[in-house]
């Protein structure tokens, strides 16, 4: 019998221990404010798509670069970043990549934007009564399509920069790096950057948006050369001919 009471002895006292260390490490939180209310208390409100996913040095948060698409406040940039905590028992918002959301954002010690799952950052679909109490965003900017229609390819954006690429030189040296390539293209991420940027220098070439669209003109001019050769054999052909006719008649 005394070994039965100390049995249930021990399991309450270890209740009593483990239970509340498990409730405090679950997220809790109260009811957002409005819109408008959530505005005012925000440092950055803002919709855009993930563009890249990448774990903080910490181990403990998780931050999300955002292709920027239309601002209600504390954002200037067509990218920018949030961070969160790395999982929901924290708090953390679990984004997706390549998906839309309105995201309410707070600025931390070090200036940067976090949010979590107790703020009214949601997915872009479901925040239509956000958007409508929000009203006319400050700053708009441009994003590749999504998948729905046709996507950018690297070829699509290899060739919006070299139409434009004058423009976007503005420091006249030749060459574009991330920021004068986002000047043409707001939406374009340091991946699809890099993927062009084939020797890894920072910065886009003529040449290599050339090559991304097929080389530099290489392949016309090696065309030009076999047409030439072609007609080179054709006219010595017919000069042989003509020359087989000729001493032919002048035996007869």
């Amino acid at each position: 019998m005394k070994t039965q009471l100390y049995s249930i002895f021990f399991v309450v006292i270890a209740s009593a221990i483990l239970c509340p260390l498990d409730n405090g490490h679950a997220c809790s939180c109260i009811e957002p404010p409005p819109p408008l209310e959530a505005l005012a208390q925000s440092d950055a409100v803002f919709s855009g798509k993930v563009t890249v996913i990448g774990q903080n040095s910490d181990d403990f948060s998780i931050r999300f670069q955002f292709a920027v698409v239309d601002v209600w406040k504390g954002v200037t940039t067509a990218e920018t970043q949030v961070i969160t905590a790395t999982n929901s028992a924290a708090c953390g918002f679990e984004f997706q990549a390549d998906e839309r959301y309105l995201v309410y954002a707070y600025q931390d010690e070090n200036g940067e934007l976090n949010t979590n799952i107790c703020t009214r950052t949601r997915l872009l679909e479901y925040a239509e009564d956000d958007i409508a109490a929000l009203g006319q965003p400050i700053l708009s900017f441009n994003v590749p399509p999504d998948d729905e229609g046709e996507s950018t390819t690297t070829e699509d954006i290899a060739n919006m920069l070299l139409d434009n690429f004058d423009d976007s030189d503005s420091n006249g040296d030749d060459m574009l790096d991330y920021a004068e390539s986002q000047s043409t293209i707001p939406g374009l991420t340091q991946e699809q950057f890099d993927v062009i940027d084939t020797d890894a220098n920072g910065y886009l070439s003529k040449d290599e948006l050339q090559d991304v669209l097929g080389g530099n003109g290489c392949c016309k001019q090696t065309s030009g050369v076999k047409d030439n050769v072609k007609r080179f054999i054709g006219d010595w052909l017919l000069v042989g001919l003509s020359l087989m006719v000729l001493s032919s008649i002048t035996r007869k």
